[in-house]
């Protein structure tokens, strides 16, 4: 999953959550996710992460 797809991913996430529910879902701070949905930028390693949590999650 690259960049793209994850802040992607995240954004067809938060269509159907609102940013608390999607932050307590990942366990990742509500600013962190903001800032990666407003920039459209994420660094590739929290990317992987992200990708082996959302499987994790099935998300």
């Amino acid at each position: 999953m690259s960049d793209k797809e994850a802040i992607k991913k995240l954004r067809e996430l938060k269509e159907r959550m609102t940013l608390h529910e999607l932050s307590r879902e990942l366990d990742v701070q509500q600013t962190t996710l903001w800032r990666w949905l407003h920039t459209g930028k994420i660094n590739p390693k929290m990317a992987e992460w992200l990708k082996s949590k959302l499987k994790e999650r099935k998300l």
